[in-house]
């Protein structure tokens, strides 16, 4: 490589009074003297000479051409040379940074290609980094519609068991409850429901409306799974009980009718003592259906509207025939015929058993629309996935 002078055409060689030869290391020599009156400086111990092209070192042909002058303030540098603001490096203040360059861990100027050692103590930095990593991943879980708080604030594996045996006890509530209607309803159809059996069914009742309003309160219905089931669930329980409430009214109402409607009075003979006695049965029977008037659940009172037109029947049909007076005072056959003719219409008319039947259809239908057994083990199933998710994260 030639000395930047000599390609300006001027100057002699720069290492003593015989030039080197081109592309041959300085081995052992002095280093370069520089022209501003620092001429024999010798180089720092343990490091050689620099020409800008050392044997061996890679890519050397292409290093900055250094011939030991800095140059003057004001002017721009040689190529390969460092710019220069009028003050030497040497003697600087500590903590003297040169503009635009990079100062290392012991305050002193930093060579290109060095490689930065990282300071301690980096702690809010760090915070910093921590805080915006949060920051980003918070924004694309809301750009993907997730569940921020319920991933980082979500149920605990002892919020997940608490509602596990929150859904046991509505479970065990709502078999009880269904029982106890059982065994009321029962009572309706023979001897009438009892005190005690409607008093445990409306327990059974209140404790299991108790157990599914608690589960709303939870901390596991921060889990968006959970959550959705027992929204499917809740309505269909509450209509439910709500049914079974109003049923269990409605058959007591029946009970009542039923007993006081189909204790029918029994002759062999048509007269005036036969008319007396269901003169006191009908009208029995008339002031019952009034004094329960109408009950919530439909099909009941559907079923009590049809027992009230089979007593009309039967009272119509009975005036009529108390209106031809006691059989034993007929004189003509035609009177006797006409009473007899009666009679056959009175004993057409019968109990309402098709709207017995219909009152069972109707009522099953409607249980089975509303019955909230299948959201509910539903429930039980997402929260029981919910719990072994959580104990498997912390195994």
């Amino acid at each position: 490589m030639t000395d930047q002078r000599d390609m300006q055409g001027g100057g002699a060689p720069m290492n003593g009074d015989q030039p080197m030869p081109q592309g041959q290391p300085d081995m052992g020599q002095a280093p370069m003297p520089a022209n501003d009156g620092m001429a024999g400086a010798p180089a720092p111990q343990g490091q050689g000479a620099f020409d800008g092209q050392q044997a061996g070192f890679p890519g050397a042909d292409q290093q900055p051409q250094m011939d030991g002058q800095m140059p003057a303030q004001g002017q721009m540098p040689a190529q390969g040379q460092m710019p220069y603001d009028g003050q030497s490096m040497q003697g600087a203040q500590p903590g003297y940074q040169p503009e635009g360059m990079a100062v290392g861990p012991d305050g002193q100027p930093m060579q290109p290609g060095m490689p930065v050692e990282q300071k301690k103590g980096m702690s809010k930095n760090a915070k910093i980094v921590v805080t915006v990593v949060v920051a980003i991943v918070v924004v694309v879980a809301v750009v993907l519609g997730l569940d921020v708080a319920g991933v980082i604030g979500g149920p605990k594996e002892k919020d997940y068991r608490a509602a596990q045996s929150d859904v046991n006890e509505m479970s065990h509530t709502f078999t009880s409850m269904t029982a106890d209607f059982v065994t009321a309803s029962y009572g309706a159809s023979t001897d009438g429901i009892s005190k005690s059996e409607l008093s445990q069914f409306k327990s059974s009742m209140k404790k299991n409306e108790q157990a599914n309003k608690d589960f709303k309160n939870l901390k596991v219905m921060k889990d968006p799974d959970v959550k959705a089931a027992y929204e499917a669930y809740a309505p269909k329980a509450d209509s439910f009980n709500a049914y079974m409430g109003d049923l269990i009214k409605s058959m007591q109402g029946m009970s009542e009718v039923k007993q006081a409607c189909t204790n029918n009075v029994e002759s062999d003979t048509v007269g005036s003592s036969f008319y007396k006695e269901y003169d006191t049965f009908i009208a029995g029977c008339t002031a019952k259906l009034q004094s329960v008037g109408k009950v919530p659940n439909k099909p009941v009172a559907d079923f009590l509207g049809s027992m009230q037109d089979y007593v009309n029947k039967k009272n119509d049909i009975l005036k009529q025939m108390e209106a031809l007076g006691d059989p034993d005072t007929f004189s003509s056959n035609a009177q006797i015929d006409q009473v007899n003719g009666l009679v056959d219409q009175f004993n057409a008319v019968e109990v309402p058993m098709d709207s017995a039947t219909t009152l069972q259809e109707a009522i099953t239908k409607d249980v089975s629309n509303i019955d909230p057994t299948s959201k509910l083990d539903k429930l039980k199933s997402v929260v029981d996935k919910g719990a072994r998710a959580k104990r498997g994260s912390v195994l």
